[in-house]
């Protein structure tokens, strides 16, 4: 049976970039799509660009909100969808077959959670780079590392087991998410080997006056799941030295760290 999907923008005075976001959703080819857009409050010309698209959005919520995982967790609450994906303002999809082509790739029977590649565009700096986590594996992995929300699709019920993005991490929510999902509910991921979305890196958590508080949330987040800290400092370098381990060492390491990552091509 064909999986429903919802897809969530969440927006803010960003009225400039919100139409080609709305139209790269509407162009998809996959049918089962309920589209949900998450404003909060805005004062510009939002209103207006909603009501040029609403017979294409099913659900427009509109109101003050304590930032962009609040208006995420907004979205979730009232999707429909047997899966989530978030593409907020300013990103698109690159082609209007990506949703059907990444449906196809899921293996929605081991795994809950899907994410491909992005193009990242800074438009500070003029940088544009290629995602690419294919060397996630391990639920370690994600302490120096993140794939972001833009080309992650979600199972809705994996929300109901971990719970909603923590509004504690105003900045680093999305990375406290997928951290929490692996290292402490053990959530099976599954790493795509697609380009689905072109993502615009000019939100708060791209801003470098942010470095500083960014930096100390992830500290946090590490400190929460990542314990203890030598263990997990140190792993890396144990496991590529897997010649001088003897298999009982290894064995050990891997049910410590188990791998909870599928790659499919």
């Amino acid at each position: 049976m064909e999986k429903s999907i919802s897809i969530i923008t969440v927006c803010y005075n960003a009225c400039h970039l919100l139409g080609k976001t709305i139209e790269s959703v509407i162009e998809q080819t996959y049918k089962n799509i309920e589209y949900i857009v998450v404003d909060g409050n805005s004062t510009d010309d939002t209103n207006e660009i909603i009501s040029k698209y609403r017979n294409n959005i099913h659900t427009y919520v509109s109101e003050p909100d304590s930032g962009v995982f609040d208006a995420m967790n907004k979205g979730i609450s009232v999707a429909k969808g047997d899966l989530i994906i978030f593409l907020n303002a300013g990103d698109y999809y690159i082609s209007p077959f990506v949703i059907d082509y990444f449906i196809s790739k899921l293996n929605t029977a081991s795994a809950d959670v899907f994410f491909g590649r992005f193009i990242w565009e800074a438009p500070q700096t003029c940088d544009i780079v290629v995602s690419d986590n294919s060397q996630v594996k391990y639920s370690w992995d994600l302490k120096e590392l993140n794939f972001p929300h833009p080309s992650t699709i979600y199972k809705k019920s994996v929300f109901e087991e971990v719970g909603m993005f923590d509004l504690s991490f105003p900045l680093q929510a999305d990375y406290e998410w997928n951290v929490r999902a692996l290292v402490k509910y053990k959530i099976a991921f599954q790493y795509i080997d697609i380009i689905t979305v072109r993502f615009r890196a000019d939100g708060i958590s791209n801003d470098p006056k942010h470095a500083v508080a960014i930096s100390d949330e992830k500290l946090g987040i590490s400190k929460i799941y990542y314990q203890p800290e030598w263990l997990y400092k140190n792993v890396k370098e144990l496991l590529q030295k897997r010649s001088a381990l003897s298999r009982y060492r290894l064995k050990l390491l891997k049910t410590r760290f188990p791998s909870k990552l599928n790659r499919v091509n």
